[in-house]
């Protein structure tokens, strides 16, 4: 009966494979998702033009911390062969932004491609965010929300 059992279980095993137990991670209240790289030329200068998207992943409504027009301010690349360019902003402002369950936040932003470079270039965005706790006092920096890579390649 025992050396039955065995036998059982060893062709089971062999037909199915393995039993893994599998390990769920459970998803990030907030991501940041980078998308569609557009290389163009202004005045002898290479930029680079990607969309991104906050997504809040919770079913509650975050509120945080950005600025009327130089919101680009929370935001870093990791890699020195970029830098973010923020337009001309002449009435600046602090602003509180309220992303509801599931809601995304879509912006455009402008990288400058530092002379020199050479394609491709894999890089991240990050965003300093800043959550609104209205018990608390605002703080000057939060937690970063790091993107997905993406890569610029010649067009």
């Amino acid at each position: 009966m025992k050396l039955s059992l065995v036998l059982a279980t060893a062709v089971f095993s062999c037909l199915i494979g393995p039993l893994k137990a599998q390990v769920l991670t459970p998803e990030p209240e907030l991501s940041l998702f980078i998308s569609e790289p557009k290389l163009i030329l202004e005045k002898e200068a290479h930029y680079c033009l990607i969309n991104f998207e906050l997504k809040n992943n919770t079913l509650d409504e975050i509120e945080f911390r950005t600025w009327s027009c130089s919101w680009q301010g929370y935001f870093s690349i990791n890699k020195m062969e970029l830098k973010i360019v923020a337009p001309f902003c002449d009435k600046n402002f602090p602003e509180t932004k309220n992303l509801a369950g599931q809601e995304v936040w879509k912006r455009s932003i402008k990288l400058k491609l530092n002379p020199g470079y050479s394609l491709p270039i894999a890089f991240k965005l990050g965003m300093d965010f800043i959550r609104v706790l209205h018990e608390e006092k605002l703080s000057d920096s939060g937690v970063i929300i790091w993107s997905n890579e993406l890569t610029i390649v010649k067009q």
